[in-house]
């Protein structure tokens, strides 16, 4: 029974407060987490208005590299004919 006891105090005295300093420490660590995400969903959506016309300038990039494209299979083809 005293075996019992000590093992008992033990748990108090060593485990029960090892534990709860593992998990104030773990609580710490998951609000700076938290905050560091909201930090940067601020971020993201300051930056939305910056990207919202750029669907139209991608469309003229897309058209632009298209007509690159073509100009250079002209140019192949001309090099092809000189040579």
């Amino acid at each position: 029974m005293t075996v019992w006891w000590v093992a008992n105090a033990v748990y108090l005295l060593v485990v029960v407060p090892i534990v709860v300093v593992l998990l104030t420490l773990l609580l710490r660590a998951a609000l700076r987490v938290s905050r560091h995400a909201d930090e940067l969903a601020e971020a993201g959506a300051a930056l939305v208005p910056g990207v919202d016309g750029l669907g139209d300038a991608l469309g003229h990039t897309a058209e632009r590299a298209q007509a690159v494209g073509t100009e250079l299979e002209r140019y192949g083809n001309a090099l092809d004919r000189l040579v």
